[in-house]
């Protein structure tokens, strides 16, 4: 994500479709991915096609200095870019391995929350207490705190102040097919799937 710019070429999904089975069925990811994720990537080209001052510009940058985007353009930059940004930093969150959390990474749960499974709770409670569209995510502050997070639509100015570990995306569109409106049900489900590998491994990394 720092070294990507015009034109963005879509991430590739990190395991099969049905490899989440059963926590989330093949279908959803399916859609999620072709239907969403893709026409994101697609749009954010698009917006940036005729302004060539921009082609070199990370996909961080662009959203980490709006005002300097172009009027007539900004809002479909920042709104397409935050949802292939979002979107990449979902998909990269879960693994169908199920795995031990990192040492240093678990320390750092505990002494926030207690306990995993008291995260998980406050996860979950966090990504059902967005209204309407939005992400929860699990992210370090510049001096490694841990923190729950939520955010709407897909704004990423939040993210951009700390570092994202995991990220659940608590739009519909994200769990219908599956879990029609029970929300809770997915968000149950994604806490069984989480990278904790790659959220470790986070920690020792920056925007």
């Amino acid at each position: 994500m720092h070294t990507e710019h015009y034109p963005f070429k879509p991430m590739p999904l990190p395991y099969d479709s049905e490899a989440l089975e059963p926590c989330l069925c093949c279908r959803t990811i399916q859609v999620h991915y072709t239907c969403h994720y893709l026409k994101y990537v697609e749009k954010l080209n698009d917006a940036l096609k005729g302004y060539p001052n921009y082609w070199n510009e990370s996909l961080i940058r662009l959203l980490a200095q709006p005002d300097k985007i172009p009027s007539d353009v900004r809002t479909a930059v920042v709104n397409n870019g935050g949802g292939v940004l979002n979107h990449q930093l979902y998909f990269n969150s879960m693994t169908p391995c199920r795995c031990k959390i990192p040492a240093q990474l678990n320390r750092k749960i505990e002494k926030a929350f207690t306990s995993v499974d008291k995260f998980e709770k406050s996860f979950v409670e966090a990504g059902l207490s967005v209204f309407g569209s939005g992400y929860a995510a699990l992210v370090a502050d510049r001096d490694g705190r841990l923190k729950i997070i939520t955010f709407p639509k897909q704004d990423t100015s939040y993210l951009l102040q700390c570092i994202p570990l995991v990220v659940c995306d608590v739009w519909e569109h994200a769990y219908y097919l599956q879990f029609q409106s029970d929300r809770k049900a997915y968000l149950e489900a994604f806490v069984k799937l989480i990278n904790w590998n790659r959220a470790a491994e986070q920690l020792n990394r920056t925007w």
